[in-house]
């Protein structure tokens, strides 16, 4: 099981169940030494986000002797919330900043990758986000890279090819690439070889990343305190060390977020 996790939501995403201090009490009785609190920032309702960020805030004084509790935010890149995100590690009001890159917005329209896309192009609209969040130097956690697979739904020649420019991506930035266990707990599974499998963690995807010079994480991506300890994380535990990947037991945080 992960003794550090880094990639925790909160009910607040609208997608994720639990009170937050039902996800430390879990966390505390697996004898777990980190639990970073990373919920979806809100684009739009700031109040919302001030909230969350006071009240994980309070649990992190509150059981300072007993467990690590970090503070982050799971971010997309928006070029209009970029003021915002560097505010919030200017300010330390976190301790980092995750990307995942679920959706942008490219020549005024609004893609998101977690939908059936099977034009190749939006390869490129999909990994222009992620330079933009690398260049930025506001994440170092860069989470579930794969995702892009929930919308394709194949493994073939084209994205064998993305995957390697991918790698070559993330090799040139000092981060942390994220096998994640919530893509394990989904449904959109897709065919390969003969059987279904999670579009992500996926195992060809790092196969190829592990021949690039990059630092692992595991992540819990948890939505519900069980979740912090489950089939998921035994799954990506087991991929992990069927790949013999550089994984990072614990991340420290610098000023760069």
């Amino acid at each position: 099981m992960l003794i550090n996790n880094y990639h925790t939501h909160t009910k607040r995403c609208g997608h994720a169940t639990g009170e937050d201090r039902e996800y430390v009490a879990f966390a505390l009785k697996n004898h777990m030494k980190t639990l970073g609190f990373s919920c979806h920032v809100s684009h739009t309702d700031f109040t919302l986000n001030q909230q969350y960020l006071s009240d994980i805030q309070k649990l992190k004084n509150e059981y300072q002797d007993q467990i690590q509790i970090l503070i982050a935010f799971e971010c997309e890149y928006v070029d209009d919330m970029i003021p915002y995100y560097q505010n919030l590690i200017q300010t330390k009001q976190v301790d980092y900043l995750i990307f995942g890159n679920h959706y942008t917005e490219f020549a005024g329209k609004m893609y998101n990758f977690c939908l059936s896309y099977k034009d190749i192009t939006y390869f490129d609209i999909y990994y222009n986000a992620l330079k933009k969040a690398l260049d930025s130097h506001l994440f170092r956690y860069i989470c579930h890279p794969d995702v892009f697979l929930k919308g394709y739904q194949k493994w073939d020649e084209h994205t064998i090819q993305f995957t390697h420019r991918i790698g070559r991506l993330l090799s040139q930035y000092d981060c942390y690439v994220e096998l994640s266990g919530s893509g394990c707990r989904g449904h959109a599974y897709f065919n390969y070889e003969g059987k279904l499998v999670p579009p992500y963690p996926f195992k060809e995807f790092f196969k190829i990343l592990k021949q690039y010079p990059l630092k692992f994480i595991l992540g819990a991506d948890a939505h519900a305190p069980e979740q912090l300890n489950d089939s998921a994380i035994a799954y990506i535990e087991n991929m992990a060390k069927e790949l013999e990947l550089n994984v990072v037991q614990e991340i420290q945080f610098d000023e760069r977020s």
